[in-house]
């Protein structure tokens, strides 16, 4: 019990998923852009947006505590702020 440290492990998951996110995004951007497509404000936020949504179901999933329930107010969340970003004015 004493060669593990709960903060150490917390801080690698941590590391992992921060760097998971930024890789998540920047695969958003290069999509975009072999798309041919230059990047608005609305398809910055539809990659931020989609990039935590699969972070936080990967944290979820490997914390072994996503149910249906769970997964699916996650989706409608997900599904809800896309649909926002997409009727938004800028």
């Amino acid at each position: 019990m004493s060669t593990t440290s709960p903060a150490r492990d917390i801080t690698y998951a941590a590391a992992v998923f921060l760097a998971l996110t930024v890789f998540l995004v920047s695969l958003g951007y290069l999509a975009v852009r072999l798309g041919g497509r230059p990047t608005h404000p609305k398809t910055r936020y539809r990659i931020f947006i989609i990039s935590i949504f699969l972070v936080t179901l990967l944290m979820f999933r490997s914390a072994q505590s996503l149910g249906p329930v769970d997964g699916l107010v996650l989706l409608v969340i997900t599904i809800g702020l896309l649909f926002y970003i997409g009727r938004r004015s800028y």
